[in-house]
C-alpha cells in the first residue's frame, strides 16, 4: 500500500514515514533508514522521521548519532513524547542513567499511559 502511494507521490511523507516504520518491524532496517531519510529529503523538519530514524541508529548502537536525531526531533516538537521516549532509551544505553531518567520523567509527564516498551517511531 506505501509502495503504491509513493509511487503515485513521491513527496508522500506520511507514506515513506509508515513504511519506515512497517520495514523497521519487519527487521529490515536498511530500507527502513532509507525511507526515513527520503521522508526527511522531502521535509527535513518532520519529527515523526527524524524519531524512526533515531531508533533505527540507536538498535545498530550508534548511541552518538541516535542522541542527535532524537534531539532533531525534539527541537522541531518538544512534546513529541515517544522521542522523549527513545531518547531515555539511547542515554541509557550510553549508561548516562542520571539524564535517560530526566527524559523519562519528561516523556511521562507529557503521557502519563506511556509503556516502557514503546521505543520509537509514530502513532
Amino acid at each position: 500500500m506505501f509502495e503504491r502511494a509513493i509511487q503515485e507521490d513521491l513527496k508522500y511523507i506520511e507514506a515513506w514515514n509508515r513504511r519506515g516504520n512497517i520495514l523497521d518491524e519487519l527487521g529490515d532496517t536498511v530500507r527502513a533508514l532509507q525511507s526515513y531519510d527520503q521522508a526527511l529529503q522531502v521535509d527535513a523538519h518532520f519529527a515523526p522521521a527524524w524519531s524512526g530514524k533515531a531508533g533505527i541508529l540507536r538498535q545498530q548502537g550508534h548511541y552518538f548519532d541516535a542522541l542527535k536525531a532524537y534531539n532533531f526531533a525534539l527541537d522541531i516538537d518538544p512534546s513529541f513524547t515517544l522521542a522523549w521516549n527513545g531518547k531515555g532509551n539511547t542515554l541509557y544505553n550510553m549508561h548516562n542513567y542520571h539524564e535517560a531518567l530526566a527524559a523519562y520523567e519528561h516523556a511521562l509527564k507529557l503521557n502519563p499511559r506511556l509503556s516502557g516498551t514503546v521505543s520509537t517511531g509514530s502513532l
